[in-house]
């Protein structure tokens, strides 16, 4: 199997295990956006946004001559003849040229036709054909003896023709389109009289409708019987060649659009590559996929880290649980599936061995796991609605949930079994639970607006309900200590209240501009963390409730929950953007400690005259957004890499200037992994780190102009 990438490399995979063949090859000078192996298997062309055409060798895995010049545009599709003897490459200059796939000398002239990109190029079986669709909406057929003899454009599809694919025994034709629609045509139909080429080819039935965007890959089974279609909604579906009905649901896994497909000669496997940068195996028969990807599918509604901070928990809508490597940011084991609905809670056991989730489905289960194996060790059932919360009680003997039938229950954790009755009292959904450190008290928060303490032994309502927020509570944390406790609520603020005497301690901390979804102690309880659907991460001092740095900014959507690690280094964070991204604390301290010193310098030092300019330079925004430093001037004892930049600010894909000027604008592909700061990373995701360094904005731009050399 072979695969190109915006990386501008091409690599080679073994389909049986998965693992990557040799070294990568490079050549091209721009991504390539297409590749094909001839049919003996020993050569693969390429396609690259630098306008040329490679050859490659499959055994050897060398480039086999130089780049095939002469198209002055980007390379689209690239396709062999049948007997391998003649390439076709497909252009954004709107033409099609042919080569000779032994000495890559071009063959004739182009073809000219299309009036837009021409978007796919294919063989018919026989060979003795060209078809090419394009932007122009249409399908064109070309004689590759007589290049000059060209039909009239079929017409079928309302938008651009993205591809295009024949079945093995030539009988049909597919073509997929911009319209989210795939067309079957008859070939067997098509009747060469004269020149130019007169023919005629039916349509086959209705169009394909099933995707929701545009199709942008197709392929036929071996057998000719099934088609297989790649759209940007991110899913496959599986079709009857003959009737055109879709079989089974659409294969869903990618997290981004599906640009290339192809069947295993058993025709019982397909592989498909996306723009979320993975490449997926698949078994037609199931419709489901080898393997799993590297991230979650869906929105991450909760996370968890374990005692020691070695692993991070999260729950997903995908309704899978995962376990990421802290330190690595990479997934340990497979996804643990079982969960019928979105998992809303999770939690590690005090030891780090279990994992308890639970969900929205509909026996409202509560799974217990093992942390590394994903192996079941329990099934709690009890609650009549969704889990909303789970929690270990320190001693790791119980287990605390709370639900949306507004009950907390108490498990063995051992056993499984329930504890007494169920805690009642709140009149809405208990969306919290948390447990004291000493293990003696439960406190929980409802969208009744109110918070409650309870005994944890025998489950008895201490006190009265603590009031003061204005809407929903949806989050509640002890601090380490256990004299305190945090709230966030739907009225946008965090409430600190003392255990004790259950009143309030000072004024709401207020900040968040929308709904605050969760919050969490740090380890030494001195500071305080908050997510909220503002997207942001915000850091309190919990003495002064004032924030102790800028927004962590980052996530593109919903922060629905945040953890603190153990040793107080980092936070994690998880999203309705699908990612969970983990934040170095340390940083972001430092840097506002010697921002907050570089100021207090500014103040004290009176400007110099521009001939003996010495006086140290308070730190300033430079035309990029950036903060920067006097370098010469930087404490030694400060790590560099905490200066060149600050937390960029994005709002619909595009980074935005000091002065909330649109300075670039970043693909969707690129921004579940998007580091918009220098003390964040994305845990299970490809990263995506902006450097600035030779960035030129405004009248200046041209500067970053490179001189373009043509092939004339």
């Amino acid at each position: 199997m072979v695969s190109a990438s915006n990386d501008r490399s091409i690599r080679f995979w073994s389909t049986a295990t998965g693992v990557v063949i040799g070294e990568p090859l490079w050549g091209h000078s721009g991504l390539i956006r297409t590749v094909a192996f001839s049919p003996d298997g020993a050569h693969v062309a390429s396609g690259s946004n630098d306008n040329s055409v490679r050859l490659w060798s499959a055994k050897s895995f060398v480039s086999i001559g130089g780049p095939l010049n002469g198209h002055r545009g980007p390379i689209t599709s690239v396709a062999f003849s049948p007997d391998g003897s003649c390439l076709a490459s497909a252009s954004q200059d709107k033409t099609i040229r042919l080569w000779s796939a032994l000495t890559g000398s071009p063959i004739g002239t182009p073809l000219v036709g299309h009036e837009q990109d021409v978007k796919s190029v294919v063989f018919s079986p026989s060979g003795d054909f060209l078809f090419s669709g394009s932007y122009d909406n249409t399908i064109r057929i070309w004689s590759v003896a007589d290049p000059s003899a060209v039909g009239e454009p079929l017409q079928g599809h309302s938008k651009w023709v993205t591809c295009i694919a024949f079945s093995p025994d030539g009988a049909r034709f597919a073509s997929g389109s911009n319209d989210a629609t795939i067309q079957l045509w008859n070939s067997q139909t098509f009747v060469v009289v004269g020149k130019p080429l007169q023919g005629h080819f039916e349509i086959v039935g209705e169009p394909l409708r099933g995707h929701l965007e545009g199709v942008a890959c197709l392929a036929f089974s071996p057998d000719s019987t099934l088609i297989a279609s790649g759209s940007m909604d991110h899913t496959i579906r599986l079709w009857d060649a003959i009737t055109g009905s879709a079989i089974g649901e659409p294969l869903r896994g990618h997290a981004y659009g599906v640009t290339s497909l192809a069947f295993l000669p058993d025709g019982l496997q397909l592989v498909s590559g996306s723009h979320d940068h993975t490449i997926r195996l698949w078994n037609t028969a199931r419709g489901a996929a080898f393997g799993e990807p590297s991230q979650h599918t869906d929105c991450v509604s909760c996370i968890s880290i374990s005692g020691d901070g070695k692993y991070i928990a999260s729950g997903s809508d995908d309704n899978t649980v995962r376990v990421w490597d802290a330190t690595l940011g990479i997934a340990v084991g497979k996804p643990f599936r079982g969960h019928g609905g979105h998992v809303r809670s999770v939690a590690f056991s005090t030891n780090g061995t279990i994992i308890a989730s639970g969900s929205c489905d509909s026996n409202s289960v509560i799974y217990l796991r093992k942390t590394l194996t994903g192996e079941l060790v329990n099934r709690l059932t009890g609650h009549g609605k969704t889990v909303k919360s789970i929690v270990f009680t320190p001693d790791g003997k119980q287990i605390v949930s709370g639900s949306e039938d507004s009950t907390i229950r108490r498990w063995n954790a051992a056993t499984g079994a329930l504890i007494g009755e169920p805690l009642r009292g709140h009149n809405d959904w208990v969306a919290s639970v948390a447990v004291s450190p000493d293990g003696t008290l439960i406190a929980s928060a409802s969208w009744d607006w109110t918070i409650r303490i309870w005994d944890l032994r025998t489950g008895a309502l201490i006190g009265k309900p603590f009031r003061g927020h204005n809407s929903h509570v949806n989050c509640v944390a002890f601090s380490p200590d256990g004299t305190k406790i945090a709230s966030g609520s739907r009225d946008e603020t965090i409430q600190l209240w003392d255990v004790g005497s259950q009143a309030m301690i000072g004024d709401p901390l207020k900040g968040h501009s929308f709904d605050v979804t969760s919050v969490a102690f740090s380890h030494d309880g001195s500071f305080l963390v908050s997510g909220s659907w503002d997207t942001t991460v915000r850091v309190w001092n919990v003495e002064t409730g004032v924030e102790i740095c800028e927004p962590l900014r980052g996530h593109t959507w919903i922060v629905t929950s945040v953890a603190c690690s153990p040793d107080g280094i980092h936070v994690v964070s998880s999203s309705w953007d699908k990612s969970v991204r983990l934040w170095n604390l340390a940083d972001v301290l430092a840097k506002r400690m010697i921002d907050q010193e570089y100021n207090r310098a500014a103040e004290c030092v009176a400007p110099l005259s521009l001939s003996n300019s010495k006086a140290l330079e308070a730190p300033s925004a430079n035309a990029h957004g950036a903060t920067t430093y006097p370098r010469s001037d930087i404490p030694a004892q400060y790590p560099p890499h905490l200066f060149p930049k600050q937390t960029l600010k994005i709002r619909d894909g595009w980074i935005l200037g000091p002065g909330g000027g649109l300075l670039l604008w970043v693909p969707p592909v690129n921004r579940s992994g998007l580091l918009c700061s220098p003390w964040e990373r994305c845990i299970g995701i490809v990263n995506t780190e902006l450097d600035f360094n030779n960035f030129k904005c405004g009248t200046e731009w041209m500067q970053c102009r490179e001189p373009i050399e043509r092939n004339h």
